[in-house]
């Protein structure tokens, strides 16, 4: 589940530059492939995500949406449902424009108050979509 070697060349170069290796083979050790069993009620708790998008163009996006506590669930290690009836996001956000072009997705989960955070890399499929 834990992956060996995390992090890409260039990662490991800025690391070697700011003198941070250390630093990150201890975070590295974070880094899976899959959702940890732990932090599936984690994400069921959290009243919003941070969605990463590429737009058609290139541009990178980032789009806050909330909801109440249960709108993101985990379904398995490696499925994060978002049940958007129940999530609020901006009527001119362009998340659900981008990730029709680009399914690629990367989600944040975070809790100030504790600065517990949960990331999670993947692609979307909309339910009832055949690809994946």
């Amino acid at each position: 589940m834990h992956i060996h070697r995390p992090f890409h060349e260039g990662e490991l170069l800025v690391q070697r530059r700011v003198d941070e290796e250390a630093e990150a083979r201890r975070n590295g050790r974070g880094i899976a492939d899959a959702i940890v069993p732990g932090a599936f009620r984690f994400v069921e708790a959290e009243p919003f995500v941070v969605l990463g998008s590429v737009a058609p163009g290139g541009a990178t996006w980032a789009s806050l949406v909330f909801g109440t506590p249960g709108f993101a669930r985990v379904a398995d290690a490696r499925t994060v449902e978002l049940d958007l009836e129940r999530a609020a996001l901006h009527a001119v956000d362009p998340l659900l424009a981008d990730l029709a072009a680009d399914p690629r997705v990367g989600m944040l989960f975070l809790e100030p108050e504790t600065r517990r955070r949960l990331r999670v890399n993947g692609t979307v499929r909309r339910e009832g979509s055949a690809s994946s």
